[in-house]
Parts: C-alpha cells; structure tokens; sequence
C-alpha cells in the first residue's frame, strides 16, 4: 500500500497516533531571545521602561518611586553632535509629550534663575555614558507567586484591579540590559542567557543584613547610551540619538529634561505613588510629589444619569465621575496644579462575549473600569454620546 492510500485511510486520530507510536521524537524550540525582540518592537515608546516599571511599583502600592543612573563623568568630554533628521513616525511619538507638557515646559521658565542654579550640576554630566540604571519602590515586596509569574512570559498579574494585563511589559528592561537583576525582600534574582538564546534565572536568598524592605530593579546597560541634561522640553525634540565626530558611532540619547515632564504626567495617573525621585551619581536632581484635594461638582453628579440615558450601546454603565485638583510640587522648581477627573463605569456585555475576551487575554475582567482624563484648568465641559 502506498503512503498515500495509507493515509487515506486512515482516519485523522488513528493516523496521529500511529505517528505518535512509530515516529522519531523532536523537541520544538523556541528562540527566547528573538521572541522578546519581537515583543518589545511591537511594544515600544518613549520612556516605555520607565512607564512598565512605575506601573509595576504601583500595582504594588509603592508610595514612593526611585529612578537612580550610574554615569561615567570622564566620558562627557567626547564629542558628540546631534543628528535630528529623523521620519515622520519618530516624528509622531515626539508629539507624545505635548499638550500638558508644553504647561511643564511654561512653568520650568517661569522659575529660569531658580532652575539654573539647580541644573549647574546636571549639566556637568551632559553627554556622559550611562553605565546602569536602578530602580526602587517601598511597595509590597514580591511574594512566592511574584517570583513564578516574573520568570514566566507572558503570565501577567491575576489581580484584575491591577494594570498590568498580558506580563510582557517587564521584559522590556532587556531593551536596556542582558543581564537584569531583581532584589525584592530576603531574595535576589538575575536573569542568565543561555547559548545566546535561551533564558533562565538563578535566585538566592540573601545574608540577613543585605535583606530590604524595597523592591530593585538594577539594569547593567548593555549598549551605549548619552546622558543629555541641558536641552530644554522641546528644544531638539526630534533628537533620538548622537553621533561621535572622531568615530561616527550613532549613539541613543536619554533627555533627561523631557524624562522629567514625563514623570510628573505619570504622576498624574498613579494610584498609590505619590512622590517620584531621579537621582544621578547618588545624588537627587530631581523629586517631584503629588497633593490631591477632591472637588465638588453639580455638573459631575449628574453626568452619569446624563450619559447612561444617551448610552446607544449600553456596554458600559457609568456609576460615578469624580474630580480632583492635583498640585506637584517640584523641589527647587514650580508648582503645577492640574485638575483629573475619574470616571468609574460598570461593564455590560453579553455572557458569550465576555468569555471569549477573556479566552484572549487569559484573564477575568473586572466588573467596573476606570477612565481617567487629565486637564490643565477646571474649565471641563461634557459632550452626550
């Protein structure tokens, strides 16, 4: 009997199991290191390890969030000239930090006499090389099931009023570095690459006196990166990266200035974390915090009767908007009072439909949602649907 009779002939199931009985075993691979490449070209932007990471603090009720860079000063002496010609979908994501930003950027010039004095210092470290990057948060040190779910790709965080959804946001430190480094409690973890493309950790518990009641995140930078602190937020905004005279190595920036703008908008969506610190060489350059005050509104009381009765879709139920004034207070810097509304909303879909997301993003929904909006003035007016 030929081989195509056979398998003619052979009903589907009988056929998988006489290859299963009578066939040569071979292991499917799977290349770790080009699948995380894959994912973090697909889930980038600006400062997008920084945003994963306050996220992740959050999520664990930090109340406190520390970016520290390790910089080599000598290196500041190179030469290095700006390349700004860049396409239009950099382009694009430079627009990120406008609107509110352009407010951060007003009020930093309001205080310029201020602010020189207090960025002399920075601007000493222009153009150096960062050789690490740390981060810590005082939240909630990582429990047995933090340590499996870090380790595994893709898993995400069970808790459904947590932000992060698929568990793929951590693994873009590797953007920055091959060999990341996880401190949390009594344990330390680090990442391995194995043959160049398989990944394994190693974790140990550390002596007594090396033990913490904070959460690192330490990054050894794997490629070159620049250090730049004298730009101001939009000056050579389309700079993405620098180029040696004497070499003609392409170098990525770090703008420390539009770094700083986009902390404190984070600021404005967190949770639990209300202070947010970058320090350079151990020393602090920059500590921002939040002050909420809640505001009584007619307008907001009866918006939601308002947008339920205009609801044409009825998937959401809106139960609540509320609306706060948040002040930042910049040390050694202005203060900028923005206004946030929160609005809660109870889902309403169709019990098939629900499963089926769910089926896709391995997760439980929540019943309620939150959708923020941040304004520069108190000024908000409310369209119906």
């Amino acid at each position: 009997m030929s081989e195509n009779k056979l398998v003619d002939s052979l009903k589907s199931d009988d056929l998988w199991l006489k290859i299963i009985n009578e066939g040569v075993e071979d292991r499917v691979e799977v290349n770790q290191r080009m699948l995380i490449d894959k994912m973090l070209a697909r889930y980038s932007s600006d400062f997008v390890v920084y945003r994963e990471l306050i996220q992740n603090s959050d999520d664990a009720q930090s109340s406190s969030f520390t970016l520290e860079i390790k910089c080599d000063p000598t290196s500041s002496t190179l030469n290095y000239q700006s390349i700004n010609k860049i396409n239009s979908n950099q382009r694009s994501k430079s627009n990120i930090l406008e609107g509110i930003g352009q407010l951060f950027k007003n009020s930093w010039g309001s205080n310029s006499n201020q602010d020189e004095n207090n960025n002399s210092s920075e601007n000493n470290l222009n153009n150096c090389l960062i050789n690490e990057i740390r981060t810590i948060n005082n939240g909630n040190i990582f429990t047995e099931d933090d340590w499996k779910r870090v380790i595994t790709i893709a898993e995400g965080n069970t808790n459904v009023d947590a932000i992060g959804q698929f568990g793929v946001g951590f693994f873009s430190v590797f953007s920055y570095s091959e060999k990341p480094i996880i401190q949390s409690g009594k344990y330390c973890l680090a990442f391995v690459w194995q043959n160049g493309k398989s990944l394994t950790t190693f974790r140990k518990e550390l002596p007594l006196e090396e033990q913490s009641l904070t959460t690192s995140i330490i990054l050894s930078m794997k490629n070159k990166f620049i250090l730049q602190t004298n730009n101001s937020i939009y000056e050579n905004r389309s700079t993405k990266a620098k180029k040696n005279v004497t070499t003609n190595e392409i170098v990525p920036i770090l703008d420390l200035t539009q770094l700083k703008a986009y902390f404190t908008k984070v600021l404005s969506f967190t949770k639990y974390i209300n202070e947010l610190i970058i320090k350079i060489n151990d020393s602090i350059i920059f500590k921002v915090n939040k002050k909420t005050k809640l505001l009584e509104s007619n307008k907001l009381l009866l918006a939601p009767k308002q947008f339920n009765l205009n609801n044409e879709y009825n998937l959401l139920h809106f139960n609540s908007f509320k609306q706060t004034e948040q002040i930042f207070i910049i040390e050694n810097g202005p203060q900028i009072t923005l206004f946030h509304i929160d609005v809660q909303a109870s889902i309403i879909i169709d019990k098939q439909f629900k499963l089926q997301i769910e089926q896709v993003l391995k997760k439980n929904l929540p019943s309620t949602i939150h959708i923020q909006f941040l304004f520069p003035s108190n000024n908000v007016n409310f369209i119906t649907f």
